[in-house]
C-alpha cells in the first residue's frame, strides 16, 4: 500500500503476489546482516586481499541480495524479477527450515490484504482509537456490520462497533 502503483499492479493480477513476495524478502533484512560463518574451500579476493582456504568469512546476506552484479536495479520492487535467486532464508542444506511456512504465511496476508483491503481500515480504527465497542447496541447503530463475516466474527453479536466522529 505504500507504494499505490505495485499495489494496483498486484491487485489487478498483473503481478503476482508470490513474486512480490520473493521480492519483499529479498530486500528485508531479516535478523543480523551477516549469516552464519562459512569455512572457504578455496582463496578468496576480496578488496585487493585474498584470503586463503580455510579462513572464516560471515557472508553479508543483505549485501548479496542487492548485488547489482546479480540483481538489475537491486533496489527496485519488481515482482516479475526472473531467476529470484535471494540468500534471505540461506541456500541449499543451510537453508532455514521454516522458510516454507513464512512465505506462505506472507502471501495468504498478502492476498487477503489484496482482496479485503478494509482489514488494514478496521486495524487503524482499532489501534488508533477511532473505533470502539459497546455491548448490546441495537444493530441500526453498527457502523461497521459487514466486517464480523469479513473478519470470521470476531466481532461477536453482542459486541457492535460504533466510529467516533461520525465515521
Amino acid at each position: 500500500l505504500a507504494i499505490p502503483e505495485l499495489y494496483r499492479r498486484v491487485s489487478y493480477g498483473d503481478v503476482t503476489v508470490e513474486g512480490l513476495v520473493e521480492e519483499i524478502l529479498r530486500l528485508m533484512p531479516l535478523g543480523t546482516p551477516g549469516s552464519f560463518p562459512r569455512e572457504l574451500t578455496k582463496p578468496l579476493s576480496v578488496g585487493g586481499v585474498t584470503l586463503p582456504v580455510g579462513s572464516i568469512v560471515y557472508p553479508h546476506i543483505n549485501a548479496a541480495n542487492r548485488d547489482p552484479e546479480v540483481f538489475r536495479d537491486p533496489l527496485r520492487i519488481d515482482p516479475t524479477r526472473p531467476g529470484r535467486r535471494h540468500l534471505q532464508y540461506g541456500y541449499g542444506m543451510h537453508r532455514c527450515m521454516g522458510s516454507a511456512l513464512s512465505q506462505i504465511e506472507l502471501i495468504t496476508v498478502l492476498e487477503t490484504l489484496v482482496v479485503h483491503p478494509e482489514v488494514l481500515l478496521l486495524h487503524y480504527l482499532l489501534k488508533s482509537g477511532a473505533l470502539f465497542f459497546l455491548d448490546n447496541l441495537p444493530d441500526t447503530h453498527c457502523a461497521c456490520e459487514e466486517f464480523p463475516a469479513i473478519l470470521g466474527g470476531l466481532l461477536s453479536p453482542g459486541r457492535q462497533g460504533l466510529a467516533r466522529g461520525g465515521l
